[in-house]
């Protein structure tokens, strides 16, 4: 096996590396430290320097400042240098150029170096923002991992105020940076239509206010952790749109907000993420008159929960060795534990919870996000997708299959529709992770339109039972998705709990591609005629 590369540490954004990343150090306000070397002294790029300009009077940019990290310089193992710092201090700032402390990239088995610092002190642009554009993307890698923290990130941008956000935001203006305000905490807009910029929004508790429509377009990724909108928003043309949670110091207190008055679509090939705290939980609310998720859109929380530091007793611990994670389902124990097993279960079939983390030994996966849902008509088409994230490295547990919780008047859609939160798989060492819960309430759903479950555990280390990782749980609020004939994978894997039935009566019943069992004590299945399980599973 080739050597694996470590990077340094990385000026903001964490560098990528196939064993251990470099830290984030320096100031957000005021950055004036060079970025980091990338790995091995031959062959790693060299960190992006320190820029800081100070006038009295204006600072016009039509070229561009540049304090980016270096490329790999050789071997397959060398790693990017991470961005520099830029610190500008003036009394008015113009011009229409370019500002960058970009991350260098890393060789084929090397890490990518983080995103740098940029901070911008003004005290006017001229009553409109002038144009200029920033940069702090991380650099590529040819080392792919699914390990968030593995992997480069953006840089911090610090400006005075919020003048560079308008409704019309100009392509590329933002280019994956993490925006930080001195001051404002809203921005207030007629409508907006994002397209061409990709940054997230630092400042803790931002709201986008648009008092019309939003529009999420081609290339854009905007990231907040409130977006209050009074008319309909539509993620389209591949656009990514992302709502993360800050952490709250109440129980079931949301930690920020989706509010549409109208339609939330995300069309194909188009992304809304939910980002629920890493370490608090917390996870943001959706809430809109219609949630469209169209065929191929995705509503996505996958990696986007607990990681192994806050997720109690759902995360598998270092104690528990290279364990991983747990919610609706057990995950599994690890290589030499001698615990009873991975991360415990947590949560109820109508309460779910956030996925935990993988063991924090090696790289383990972080667990699936907590999506929920209140509208009054649900269309899912398109997939749901809080799967856990597989492990990144040799010892590295899955992290657990995340929760989804809509509560809707009517719940529609098509057989192309899927909602997931399977567990990540683990290493040979690092057994998988335990599956998600997926709850429905909804007072129709007659006839059921095909949608599909899944909440299947992870693989990885073989161990005997019961310490094997187990499914999640799926709620329904009555028994429409039950059918005579089930044989178009509508259940896999998951434990199945029917509002308060107390059992299922078939006049005849066949079971093919589907494998799923009740989870109700006491729950009883009544066929008066023929019962054939062919190519599935029940129980």
């Amino acid at each position: 096996m080739p050597r694996r590369c470590k990077t340094k540490k990385e000026m903001n954004g964490v560098g990528d590396s196939s064993d251990r990343t470099g830290y984030t150090y320096g100031s957000v306000h005021r950055p004036l430290e060079p970025g980091s070397g990338g790995c091995h002294p031959d062959q790693g790029g060299a960190g992006g320097g320190v820029i800081h300009i100070e006038a009295t009077g204006t600072v016009l940019i039509n070229g561009t400042v540049s304090a980016d990290g270096q490329a790999y310089r050789s071997s397959q193992f060398g790693g990017g240098g991470s961005g520099g710092s830029v610190l500008i201090e003036c009394d008015t700032l113009e011009g229409g150029g370019r500002v960058t402390a970009r991350g260098g990239s890393g060789g084929s088995s090397g890490g990518a170096g983080g995103g740098g610092r940029i901070a911008v002190h003004y005290a006017s642009c001229g009553g409109a923002w002038p144009g200029l554009r920033f940069d702090t993307a991380p650099g590529s890698s040819g080392y792919a991992t699914t390990v968030k923290r593995f992997t480069g990130q953006p840089g911090t941008l610090w400006l005075s105020d919020t003048a560079i956000l308008t409704s019309g935001l100009t392509p590329g203006r933002l280019t994956d940076v993490v925006v930080h305000f001195g001051s404002g905490a809203t921005w207030p807009v007629a409508s907006l239509n994002v397209n061409s910029n990709q940054f997230r929004i630092g400042t803790a508790g931002f709201a986008v206010e648009a008092t019309g429509d939003v529009v999420i377009d081609r290339s854009a990724r905007l990231d907040v952790p409130n977006l209050f909108c009074a008319g309909s928003l539509l993620v389209t043309n591949g656009g990514i749109l992302r709502i993360h949670a800050d952490p709250t110091n109440l129980p079931h207190a949301y930690g920020g907000y989706l509010a549409v008055t109208q339609d939330v679509t995300i069309t194909t090939e188009s992304t809304l993420e939910i980002e629920s705290h890493e370490t608090n939980g917390a996870t943001p609310l959706i809430r809109a008159e219609r949630v469209r998720i169209a065929k191929d859109g995705t509503l996505s929380g996958y990696g986007l929960g607990l990681t192994t530091a806050g997720g109690g007793l759902q995360s598998g611990t270092d104690g528990q060795r290279r364990a991983s994670g747990g919610h609706g389902g057990m995950g599994s124990r690890g290589e030499y534990s001698s615990q009873a097993g991975g991360g415990r279960p947590v949560g109820t079939p109508t309460e779910p919870s956030v996925g935990g983390g993988g063991c924090l030994a090696g790289a383990g996966g972080w667990g699936g996000a907590l999506i929920v849902i209140e509208a009054d008509i649900v269309e899912l088409a398109g997939t749901v997708n809080v799967n856990g994230a597989q492990n990144g490295e040799a010892y590295g547990g899955g992290g657990a299959g995340g929760g989804v919780h809509i509560v809707c008047r009517t719940l529609t859609g098509a057989p192309t529709g899927l909602i997931s939160a399977n567990g990540g798989n683990g290493s040979s060492t690092c057994g998988g992770a335990g599956g998600g819960r997926i709850a429905l309430f909804y007072e129709t759903a007659t006839p059921w339109p095909g949608i599909r479950f899944s909440c299947s555990p992870g693989s990885g280390r073989s161990n005997p039972h019961p310490f094997e990782p187990d499914q999640g749980t799926l709620y329904l609020a009555d028994a429409a998705a039950l059918a005579n004939s089930l044989d178009d994978n509508r259940f896999r894997d998951v434990t199945l709990f029917v509002g308060d039935l107390p059992g299922w009566s078939a006049a005849t019943l066949d079971i093919g591609n589907c494998a799923f069992r009740f989870g109700a004590t006491g729950f009883v299945v009544s066929v008066t005629g023929d019962l054939r399980v062919d190519g599935g599973r029940f129980g």
